[in-house]
């Protein structure tokens, strides 16, 4: 008998204004790279593969693709300021593009690494619509993995 896995990873930005003002823009669907399953598939029997640790913002449009292995264009890679996991098979991460952080920059993609340069990447994956990064906005960046028996 075989049971199989599925991976989801849901992704989006909370925009926050200097106004106070607040918009939520979602990713496309999901996409775990193959270094990404990899990854998963690697934690199951090896303490050495490092965690994820950091998120990355870049300005590329091409669809993402299960050979990717880096952002099209990046822009800013940050640490993770949340992991956790809120419940069974599942887990939640953050990471926060400031204020005065990639400024002049149309975010169009988002990826999370086990590195703070290179290292592997999990997944990749386009906003739904472009983020003009400006002086007067801070955004968060939050990704949800959950993982089920299909």
């Amino acid at each position: 008998m075989s049971e199989k896995i599925r991976i989801k990873d849901e992704a989006y930005a909370i925009v926050e204004y200097k106004d106070g003002r607040k918009e939520i823009v979602k990713a496309d669907p999901d996409l775990v790279v193959n270094a990404g399953l990899n990854f998963y598939q690697q934690r199951m029997y090896t303490d050495t593969v490092t965690k994820m640790t950091h998120g990355a913002v870049g300005t590329g449009t091409n669809a993402p693709a299960a050979g990717d292995t880096a952002l099209q264009t990046e822009v800013l890679r940050k640490t993770l300021t949340v992991t956790t996991n809120p419940s069974t098979g599942k887990a939640h991460l953050e990471f926060i593009i400031d204020y005065t952080e990639a400024n002049g920059n149309t975010l169009t993609e988002v990826g999370i690494f086990n590195a703070a340069e290179g290292g592997t990447m999990l997944m990749r994956k386009l906003f739904a619509s472009s983020i003009p990064k400006t002086s007067d906005k801070k955004i968060t960046v939050v990704v949800e993995t959950t993982i089920t028996a299909a």
